[in-house]
């Protein structure tokens, strides 16, 4: 460490233009690993989407049409029925992705979460059943919409097959947090939900990892941090409407099956034969007051190449970042073993050999690299939740860029040898 510190104070200004040099490229190997892994997880969630139609099926159930429709005493069988015929065709993919809030009691987290915190439109707290509520954002989701958007968890668990079915004797709702609530709340967990204004006693299952996306009618890529998702909830064929649950909570059954009916239909099918399968549907179920949007697959294809764009752009912005920093240290280090020549006679003149000067400027250029390296790693640690993945990889880029960068030193050391010519100058 002696002789480190001899070279570094014969050559301040060139060693700490390496030292700068050395953090900026530690900097850019971050920027590209979390921007990678970022890129990844935005492809990732599109992917299945690619080359796909996405239809909007939205009712048309209000005003007169709605108080008309619902004074039917079979109107909730039939839009069970005409929800469950979307959901079991094999002509599309009946996809639920519905934004609904839901008001919990005694919530532990900040006001980030509120349903409409990003608008600045927050809903005071309110009192219910002598128990205080707040609106917060939460997702509906149905099974497939995990897949299609290859949703990851952190720990814990996804719904089971069962979660989305509703049991009447059934009280609790299981519920997946997104990654800004794991310093929040933990695994098992339990939340007080009115969801729909019916009371369910909501069960911490598992935990999105950071930034996962989903495909929604609204927004085509929905950030899930700070949401609470819960299983799109689906009714049996068989279901009775006609019993105590119901009628004690009919808000409750009437906006579950809206909710289930204004979903999405993914499809390779162009509008035409989408409108005669679903044509199908209405002559079997019963159910004609609904429309179809659509279809948006030119806009999901835009996202999938414009994320790939800008995915390749940040490539290049890096790669001619590195050549440039790279660049640079090279000439600082050029100038640095220049100046240390004087440093490497003596050194040679007591008893040391070219190999062992090379080792010297090597490791000096190992250290400084490895030691700049802990700043980016210490950040990625503390500040990017669930971030030992990336830390992972940010090490690996960090220690082949401190080995390249190593060799190159003892490389320029070699050439700066042989056109001083040390050996000679000793000799003569």
């Amino acid at each position: 460490m002696k002789i480190f510190w001899i070279l570094f104070k014969q050559n301040i200004v060139f060693n700490i233009i390496s030292i700068l040099s050395a953090l900026i490229f530690s900097l850019l190997i971050l920027v590209l690993v979390v921007n990678v892994h970022q890129s990844k997880i935005e492809i990732d969630s599109v992917s299945h989407f690619k080359d796909k139609n996405l239809y909007k099926i939205s009712d048309n159930l209000y005003n007169e049409k709605e108080t008309e429709f619902f004074s039917k005493s079979d109107s909730n069988s039939i839009l069970n029925r005409f929800a469950n015929s979307l959901a079991n065709s094999s002509e599309f993919l009946y996809y639920n992705a519905n934004w609904q809030p839901v008001e919990v009691s005694a919530f532990k987290g900040d006001i980030q979460f509120d349903a409409y915190y990003e608008t600045g439109n927050n809903r005071a707290e309110y009192e219910y059943n002598n128990k205080k509520y707040r609106n917060i954002k939460s997702m509906q989701l149905s099974s497939n919409v995990f897949e299609m958007n290859n949703v990851t968890l952190s720990s814990g668990e996804f719904f089971s097959d069962n979660d989305y079915f509703y049991d009447e004797k059934r009280e609790d709702l299981p519920v997946i947090l997104g990654s800004d609530y794991s310093e929040v709340y933990k695994l098992g967990d339990r939340l007080d939900i009115l969801y729909y204004q019916k009371s369910f006693t909501g069960t911490v299952i598992g935990f999105l990892t950071p930034n996962q996306t989903i495909m929604t009618s609204l927004d085509p890529q929905l950030v899930l941090n700070r949401y609470i998702v819960i299983p799109a909830l689906f009714f049996d064929q068989s279901f009775s409407f006609h019993n105590e649950d119901v009628s004690a909570n009919p808000i409750f059954f009437k906006a579950s099956l809206l909710s289930r009916i204004n979903g999405n239909l993914i499809s390779e099918l162009s509008p035409l034969e989408i409108r005669n399968s679903l044509d199908a549907i209405k002559r079997t179920t019963g159910f004609t007051d609904f429309s179809v949007i659509g279809a948006k697959g030119t806009a999901i294809n835009t996202i999938i190449k414009m994320t790939e764009t800008n995915k390749s752009i940040l490539y290049i912005g890096i790669f001619v970042s590195f050549v440039i920093i790279v660049l640079v240290s090279l000439v600082s280090m050029l100038f640095a073993t220049r100046k240390n020549v004087d440093t490497y006679k003596v050194m040679l003149i007591s008893g040391s050999n070219e190999n062992h000067i090379y080792k010297i400027v090597g490791s000096q250029t190992l250290l400084i690299h490895l030691i700049v390296t802990i700043v980016p790693s210490l950040f990625l640690f503390s500040l990017i939740n669930n971030s030992f993945d990336l830390l992972t990889n940010y090490l690996s880029y960090s220690l082949f860029a401190s080995l390249f960068m190593t060799l190159t030193s003892v490389i320029i050391a070699k050439i700066c040898f042989m056109k001083v010519d040390i050996i000679q100058q000793l000799k003569g």
